[in-house]
């Protein structure tokens, strides 16, 4: 791949993010069973692309789409949920990596967890 070029209508604006990490030895470990493809290349998806699914720990309401999967950067994964509530999602863990919550515009909602 030479380049990578992406366009937006003349009345959209074009979002993205960086994510840079810091790796550990057990990321740089860890990296060499990642899939070679998957380290080697840059990423992209367009979100309509991205694999939806849904959990039993989340109401009907929720899907859940895959934006950023594991296995392309160590303790790192992306997601989004799209759900209308009040939504209670039950109890669960995260050992392998953080969870951050970024609410996009027009966003009306208040996430809790563990009280906070």
């Amino acid at each position: 791949m030479d380049h990578i070029k992406i366009k937006t209508t003349d009345k959209e604006t074009l979002h993205y993010l960086k994510i840079t990490s810091k790796l550990t030895d057990q990321d740089k470990m860890d990296l060499e069973g990642f899939p070679a493809e998957n380290t080697e290349n840059v990423y992209y998806a367009k979100f309509t692309d991205c694999k939806s699914y849904t959990e039993p720990i989340k109401s009907p309401n929720t899907v859940s789409r895959t934006i950023l999967p594991n296995k392309i950067i160590p303790r790192i994964a992306m997601g989004t949920v799209q759900t209308t509530g009040p939504v209670k999602v039950g109890a669960h863990e995260h050992p392998m990596l953080e969870q951050l919550f970024l609410g996009l515009t027009d966003n009306d909602c208040t996430v809790y967890a563990d009280d906070a």
